[in-house]
């Protein structure tokens, strides 16, 4: 697969497929106390069934539980990017060592399976490009150059936001909320326009919380931004289509 492929194929299975698993291995580490003991959780094929799943390339992906402090020790020797609350490092992919980190302070945090997803979408488009997606400076090279500079404490962090690699993976948390809002209406017997109407708010105010505003200002005059807007709503249509049919 080629790299550019990554950002730019439409991916709706495998991003409602990675949803459902950071949930479902959210609920499989809710087992474990925050402590200062590292866990190897184990293999993700070993937690969830991925043999009929489009992320069975994920199955050997190993799971590792780490105390903060070592989370700490660890980012700082290697550099890693890691999603954060307050600071605080909670999740990270190691493409050296095929491995998913979760601090095991924040087991119990109530977005911790949106890290989680957020992390798998990095494992797979590095597994997906054969390690390229981690080593490539295209993948990390800004989509928007104007919003920020990586030298300029300011802005670094909006040139950060800005990589295809982190787009994508925030991507998948816009999703996760989108998937949690479509689940609401239906809970609550919105009709079609309630839902189109309260599920697209809500699209809106993720994709604020997730920084795509920031990173795509000019919205939809941008055709990266479009291809999101797309995928977004084939999303929406195919989670819909299935939370109705399994309550029937």
């Amino acid at each position: 697969m080629r790299l550019r492929e990554l950002y730019l194929i439409e991916t709706t299975d495998e991003d409602r497929a990675i949803v459902s698993l950071g949930v479902s291995i959210y609920q499989y580490l809710q087992k474990y106390e925050p402590d200062n003991e590292p866990v190897k959780v184990g293999k993700l094929g070993n937690i969830v069934d991925l043999t009929t799943s489009p992320l069975k390339c994920l199955s050997d992906v190993t799971l590792e539980l780490l105390p903060e402090e070592m989370m700490y020790d660890e980012l700082n020797s290697g550099g890693s990017n890691y999603t954060n609350y307050s600071g605080s490092p909670v999740g990270f992919w190691d493409n050296i060592e095929n491995v998913i980190k979760i601090n095991k302070d924040k087991v119990n945090a109530k977005n911790l399976s949106s890290t989680i997803s957020h992390e798998l979408r990095h494992a797979l488009d590095d597994i997906k490009s054969e390690g390229r997606a981690s080593q490539s400076d295209r993948y990390f090279t800004p989509k928007n150059k104007d919003i920020g500079h990586p030298d300029d404490p300011y802005t670094a962090h909006l040139s950060y936001l800005a990589q295809p690699a982190e787009i994508n993976a925030r991507f998948v948390q816009v999703m996760k909320g989108v998937s949690i809002a479509i689940k609401t209406a239906h809970n609550k017997g919105m009709d079609a326009e309630q839902t189109k109407k309260f599920v697209m708010q809500k699209l809106k105010e993720f994709l604020q919380r997730y920084h795509f505003s920031d990173v795509f200002p000019e919205k939809t005059e941008s055709k990266d931004y479009k291809r999101i807007l797309k995928r977004a709503m084939d999303f929406i249509e195919k989670e819909t289509a299935h939370i109705k049919s399994a309550s029937f």
